[in-house]
C-alpha cells in the first residue's frame, strides 16, 4: 500500500472517532505563498475539531502534513473514469476541472479509499471552497454555522432556471436532463451531502452528461426530488441573522477588475415575496445570471426557491440514515 494511501486512511479512521460532520474541499489551480499560508490555517482550524481539509490540485501534484490531497489533473485516466466531467461544452466556461468538479473528484477519491465502511467512515456532508475563496477568523466556526441546516445541497443565489438566462442549454442534448429539473446556483462556497454526491457522481461517470458547472448539483437533486421525493436544497444564505454573522467571514477576490474581495451573497430581504413556478415550467423571473450582470459581476441578492424544495429532512428517516 502506497504511503499516501495510508495516510489518507489514517485520516479517516480520525475522522470516524471525531463528531465532526463535514469535510472541507478546496480547488487550488495555482500555487502561491498567500494560499499556502491560508490552507495550513485551515487545516489548523478543522483539525483542531476531528474535521478533515481535502485539497485537490490541477496540474500539479501536492504533500501537506494532515491535509488529504487529490491530484485532479485532467489525464485520459480521469477523464475514461468521469468522461463528462471532462471536455468542454464552452471552452471559456469549461476550462479545466474547475467549480464543483474538485467536490466530485474529492468524493470519488474518498469513496474509493473508504471502501465499505463508508456509510461509517465519510462525513455526511462535504463543503466545497473554490480556490478564490478565502475567509477571516476561524473556518470551522464560519462552517459550523450552517449545522443546524440538514439540506442536501447549500449554494449560493440558488433558484429555478429561467428562459433568459444564458445557460440554460449548457448541457448535452437527451432526456437525462429536463427542464422541468433544471435549478442553478453558484458552487463558489456550498456544501453538499454524501448521498448527492453520490448521485452526481453517478452521472459524471456516464458518457454524454455534462452540464454547465451552475446545473450540475442543483438539477440533479432537483430531478432526485421529483423521481423519489428524497433530495432538498436551500439558498446558502437562508436568514438574515446568519448572514450578518458569516457573510464577512467569506469573501472572494473575482470582483470586477480582480482588485477588491467581494462577500459571497447577501441576505434575502424581509419583505421580498418569494417566487414561484409552475410545476414542470421553468419561472421567467430574471435569474442569478441577468441579477450578477446588471450589478457588473458582484452578487447582492439571495434567490429563495419554492417552499416545498425548502423542506428539511431533520426528521426523516432518510436523513437520519445518512447521519448514522
Amino acid at each position: 500500500m502506497r504511503r499516501g494511501q495510508l495516510a489518507r486512511y489514517a485520516l479517516l479512521a480520525l475522522r470516524a472517532a471525531a463528531d465532526c460532520n463535514f469535510a472541507t474541499v478546496v480547488h487550488v489551480h495555482r500555487w502561491t505563498a498567500t494560499l499556502s499560508a491560508r490552507l495550513l490555517d485551515a487545516r489548523d482550524s478543522l483539525r483542531r475539531r476531528g474535521c478533515r481539509l481535502i485539497v485537490v490540485t490541477s496540474g500539479f501534484a501536492l504533500s501537506l502534513d494532515g491535509v488529504t490531497c487529490v491530484d485532479g489533473t485532467e489525464t485520459r485516466a480521469a477523464a475514461r473514469a468521469f468522461p463528462s466531467l471532462s471536455g468542454s461544452l464552452h471552452r471559456k466556461a469549461f476550462a479545466g476541472w474547475k467549480g464543483d468538479r474538485g467536490l466530485v473528484l474529492a468524493y470519488a477519491a474518498e469513496r474509493a479509499v473508504a471502501g465499505a465502511w463508508a456509510a461509517t467512515t465519510l462525513e455526511p456532508y462535504f463543503w466545497n471552497l473554490e480556490a478564490d475563496v478565502a475567509w477571516k477568523g476561524d473556518l470551522y466556526e464560519a462552517l459550523a454555522d450552517w449545522n443546524d441546516r440538514a439540506e442536501d445541497l447549500l449554494c449560493i443565489d440558488l433558484t429555478r432556471s429561467t428562459y433568459d438566462w444564458a445557460h440554460l442549454r449548457s448541457h448535452d442534448p437527451g432526456d437525462w436532463l429536463r427542464d422541468e429539473d433544471k435549478h442553478n446556483c453558484l458552487m463558489t462556497a456550498a456544501r453538499a451531502s454524501t448521498r448527492l454526491l453520490e448521485r452526481v457522481a453517478a452521472v459524471a461517470a456516464v458518457p454524454g452528461r455534462r452540464a454547465y458547472l451552475e446545473l450540475r448539483f442543483a438539477s440533479e437533486c432537483a430531478r432526485h426530488r421529483r423521481l423519489h421525493g428524497n433530495c432538498t436544497m436551500r439558498e446558502l444564505w437562508d436568514a438574515p441573522d446568519r448572514a450578518a454573522r458569516r457573510r464577512g467571514a467569506l469573501f472572494t477576490w473575482t470582483a470586477a477588475g480582480g482588485t477588491a474581495a467581494s462577500p459571497l451573497g447577501a441576505p434575502p430581504s424581509s419583505g421580498r415575496p418569494r417566487p414561484t413556478a409552475r410545476s414542470g415550467t421553468p419561472s421567467r423571473t430574471p435569474g442569478p445570471g441577468a441579477r450578477r450582470a446588471a450589478r457588473g459581476g458582484v452578487t447582492r441578492d439571495a434567490f429563495w426557491v419554492d417552499d416545498a424544495v425548502q423542506v428539511a429532512l431533520r426528521d426523516s428517516e432518510w436523513h437520519q440514515g445518512s447521519r448514522s
